[in-house]
């Protein structure tokens, strides 16, 4: 589906206006179920906090490569909203070329470097997840008060299923199949790539399908949400951001990200011989090349590939056959040979001939 503005304009607008205009088609397609809710958030804290600011004042056909480089290098200590906000940039100034409020000037962003990011730089290894998944259950069952049963519950299910947290989060019951497969499924119809892959189908183990079960008790007959707030009754977790910090520092692992949870489950997916497809089918990933740089080889997995080309090289069939042995080349003087008697004699009489 083609982003389009529908606003008229007399005069060639400011950035700042136009800008609200693109942004206000947006929350049109997220009002009618084509763009998700987390990835409207996002996009309006971009525009309001970055672009306008920033690109608000000039006109829109006065936006050039040097506002852009400008941009980049004030977003320098925020590099993941840095190269958000230089794509929300490109998409608004490409679609005032293609209404004629500006000249065609080709992608801009194409000759500005991307801020430097990586997925993750520690994905959560199996014995990271266990010990954060053995905290939550504390939380759950009443020994451990640092956070909502609802958040931790949370926190399990992203651990367990891969999905972003905000899938998890703004999780409804009509998304919630527990009929179908072995223990269930969710048909996730809002979240970041729907308008690329469509429905994204969680297919839910027996442990992810005990964290649903613990929700079902509480359900009211009308209830919308699966982890509805306790702040906002009828709403979901606006932030479970600083929950997770304190989660992850009563665990030891104040450094790991809850982000890190779905990298490590990529990784040990991978790790365990899982082909790169499903992996990408898992995360719901619209290109496999993101799947790429969720999964990490392990240490463990590059000491087995050295391990099979030293069998290789030193293998029985490939060692060189053996040589027979030579006597050591001997350094010292070199004995004279005796000549046989009668020959020195004869040796002597043609030397004086």
């Amino acid at each position: 589906m083609a982003e389009k503005v529908n606003v008229q304009f007399d005069k060639i607008p400011s950035f700042a206006d136009f800008a609200l205009a693109w942004l206000g088609e947006r929350e049109a397609e997220h009002r009618c179920g084509e763009l998700a809710i987390a990835t409207f958030r996002s996009y309006r804290r971009t525009v309001l906090g970055l672009l306008i600011p920033m690109l608000g004042d000039f006109s829109l056909d006065s936006v050039g490569l040097d506002e852009l480089r400008d941009l980049r290098v004030a977003t320098e200590r925020i590099p993941a909203r840095g190269n958000q906000a230089l794509d929300l940039a490109r998409r608004i100034l490409s679609e005032g070329e293609r209404l004629g409020l500006r000249k065609s000037q080709g992608i801009l962003t194409r000759r500005i470097r991307r801020h430097p990011e990586m997925a993750s730089a520690r994905p959560a290894d199996p014995a990271m997840v266990y010990i954060i998944f053995e905290t939550c259950d504390e939380i759950i069952h009443g020994e451990l008060q640092i956070c909502h049963p609802n958040m931790a519950a949370i926190f399990q299910l992203v651990a367990l299923t891969g999905a972003r947290p905000a899938e998890i989060r703004n999780l409804r019951w009509k998304e919630v199949y527990l009929e179908e497969g072995d223990y269930g499924t969710l048909r996730l119809r809002r979240h970041k790539t729907m308008r690329i892959i469509g429905e994204k189908r969680i297919v839910l183990g027996p442990t992810a399908r005990a964290v649903i079960d613990r929700q079902r008790p509480h359900r009211p007959q009308d209830a919308i949400w699966v982890f509805p707030s306790h702040v906002n009754r009828g709403y979901p977790y606006n932030d479970i951001t600083r929950a997770w910090r304190r989660v992850a520092l009563h665990a030891s692992l104040d450094d790991l990200c809850l982000r890190d949870l779905r990298t490590g489950l990529a990784t040990n997916a991978y790790d365990s011989g899982v082909p790169l497809e499903q992996i990408q089918e898992m995360l719901g990933h619209k290109s496999i090349a993101t799947t790429r740089r969720y999964t990490r080889i392990s240490a463990a997995r590059v000491g087995k590939a050295y391990e099979v080309v030293e069998r290789v090289v030193f293998s029985k069939r490939h060692r060189p056959k053996e040589e027979p042995k030579l006597e050591p080349w001997r350094c010292g003087p070199r004995e004279e040979r005796q000549p046989e008697s009668g020959q020195s004699d004869r040796g002597k009489e043609e030397r004086r001939e």
